[in-house]
């Protein structure tokens, strides 16, 4: 999405929000504050997206809307992680997990567990990043989720360079960069810095010319083999 649709979408959503005050429509409200929330993190503007979800999830609450309430912590959750607060970030993630536990959202648990296991490798505890990388990530291949096995190896792929695995973790980015290509899905806004940042560090570490030889190996990879090459790893 382009700035400008940003720009339009959030005069929308505030018009939305207008609307609802009059009508008192408190389940309105947090909706529209919410999707405020979510613009404002697209465009990385973090402290105006943690002001609306933080008022969103308290309306939520108040509400007892526990599967909008989760999403709200899930997106405060995102917010923690892009400013590096990882312990509130854990906690916020481990408490829409849980409350997607309760409502029977299996599907639900599958989507957030990668964004805990990414706390998990930047809290250095990789043994349980793995675990939640491979659970979430079997599922979604059984599901034939193709953008979630994206996601589920770029887990995987930080995970590797992390643990100093710089091969690895290219070949896993370059099948995940090969499956949103075909999909048509680049990833979020806010999540391109990251990813940027590390593949210019994976080059650092390999060579020019090696980074670029182990890329198009990834890319090369068909989804099966991605997925098996993602599962052979470890958390130790």
């Amino acid at each position: 999405m382009e700035q400008g649709d940003y720009e339009a979408a959030k005069q929308l959503h505030e018009e939305s929000l207008a609307i609802k005050r009059e009508l008192n429509d408190q389940r309105g409200i947090a909706v529209a504050m919410m999707n405020l929330g979510n613009i404002a993190y697209a465009q990385s503007d973090f402290t105006l997206a943690h002001r609306y979800m933080e008022q969103s999830s308290s309306m939520m609450l108040e509400l007892g809307d526990q599967q909008s309430l989760a999403d709200a912590y899930g997106n405060l959750g995102n917010i923690m992680l892009h400013l590096e607060q990882w312990e509130e970030a854990r906690q916020l993630y481990e408490q829409v997990i849980e409350i997607k536990r309760e409502l029977g959202d299996h599907i639900g648990i599958t989507t957030w567990l990668p964004n805990l296991a990414d706390v998990f490798v930047h809290q250095g505890d990789y043994v349980q990043a793995y675990t939640l990388h491979r659970q979430s990530l079997t599922a979604q291949h059984e599901m034939g989720n193709q953008e979630g096995i994206a996601t589920g190896l770029e887990g995987m792929a930080l995970l590797a360079m992390y643990q100093g695995a710089a091969i690895r973790s290219t070949r896993l980015y370059a099948a995940a960069a090969a499956v949103r290509s075909k999909l048509g899905m680049p990833l979020h806004s806010p999540e391109i810095p990251r990813l940027e940042k590390i593949l210019t560090q994976l080059p650092e570490q390999l060579g020019d010319v090696a980074f670029r030889v182990e890329w198009i190996v990834g890319e090369q990879l068909t989804l099966e083999q991605a997925v098996s090459y993602a599962l052979e790893g470890s958390g130790s």
